[in-house]
């Protein structure tokens, strides 16, 4: 399905946000020159719709590719603005919403929003930065009305201050995680892909999508059925009526994938293998892109447990005449004939 209208809602909604946030910040920096009162809070403001105007301008980018994930953003970039209470941003705000709501709702399966962690992340990001925002604010008025009143005091807290800073900037956090798969050397290579039905057993690093732990994991991954052409496309159509067909000279492609997890010490750890970690790539070693986003039957979207099994669909649009199109995952590869 075309994300057209959603993507040019969307970007017209963060280029007006970004340059109204440019403007309102620069007459809050001029006005704190002249130390005028609210100076602070509104560039504050303008901070604020600034990054909501990126956040949302990023979701209309991805809007095409990723409809649920990108109407989130732009969907938390209008909250973020209602919350914050900025009229100047009621135009992005609105933007925002309209196409957030039509990307996540036209697409089909917007119910899946509720299984997956970014999306609490994105909405619980729209409230709390605002808040956050306005309550600093407040705490630097205040401050620096207790600076008028005593020269002493500024001296003592600006001190305060850098050593705060200091602290800040020493403190660093990682938030990458390592993965070390390990399969056999030439297993799963381009040059000797995985056989259809043949398991690939990876072992390494996972991370857990709720509490974010990473830990040690086992897990073998078959790709176990090939649907493509008009058969596939009969599927697709049945499943959402407003699927897109693929474009002339080329055709969808369903391969399922079987999932099975293992070695992992606590009960309690977890991850999510879904759809979108997997992508295709042509028996010329081209990787397949397409701007059509389809809702497509057993998706597979599963999380697993230790000693947990998952399976369902992937897709992709390929070219008819690729006898040989490849499913690639990280760095390994299946056949899908």
């Amino acid at each position: 399905m075309s994300r057209k209208a959603e993507f040019v809602l969307g970007l017209i909604g963060g280029i007006t946000g970004i340059l109204t946030a440019i403007i309102v910040m620069s007459v809050g920096g001029a006005a704190s020159l002249f130390e005028a009162e609210g100076a602070g809070s509104v560039t504050t403001t303008g901070f604020i719709a600034l990054l909501f105007s990126i956040l949302g301008l990023v979701g209309s980018c991805i809007v095409k590719k990723h409809h649920l994930l990108g109407g989130t953003f732009m969907i938390s970039a209008a909250l973020g603005g209602t919350i914050s209470i900025s009229l100047f941003y009621i135009v992005p705000l609105v933007l925002f919403a309209i196409a957030g709501l039509m990307a996540v709702i036209r697409g089909g399966r917007f119910t899946s929003l509720l299984k997956k962690w970014w999306f609490y992340l994105l909405i619980a990001a729209a409230i709390i930065i605002p808040v956050i925002g306005y309550v600093a604010s407040d705490s630097d008025g205040t401050k620096a009305d207790e600076d008028v009143s005593s020269t002493s005091d500024t001296s003592s807290e600006a001190t305060d201050d850098s050593a705060s800073d200091d602290t800040s900037d020493d403190a660093t956090y990682d938030d990458s995680s390592s993965t070390d798969d390990s399969a056999d050397s030439d297993e799963g290579t381009r040059a000797n892909p995985m056989p259809l039905n043949s398991p690939l057993s990876l072992t390494g690093t996972m991370t857990d999508t709720d509490t974010f732990d990473s830990f040690e994991a086992s897990m073998d991954i078959t790709l176990t059925e090939t649907i493509r052409g008009d058969k596939a496309w009969e599927l697709i159509k049945a499943e959402n009526q407003f699927n897109e067909a693929a474009p002339e000279g080329k055709e969808y492609i369903l391969n399922k994938i079987k999932v099975k997890a293992y070695d992992i010490a606590s009960s309690e750890n977890k991850f999510n293998m879904s759809e979108s970690d997997f992508e295709y790539i042509s028996g010329t070693g081209t990787t397949y892109s397409s701007d059509i986003s389809a809702v497509i039957p057993n998706e597979l979207d599963s999380t697993l447990y230790n000693d947990a099994t998952g399976e369902g669909y992937i897709y992709g649009v390929v070219d008819k005449s690729d006898n040989a199109p490849l499913v690639k995952f990280l760095q390994f590869y299946f056949k899908t004939n």
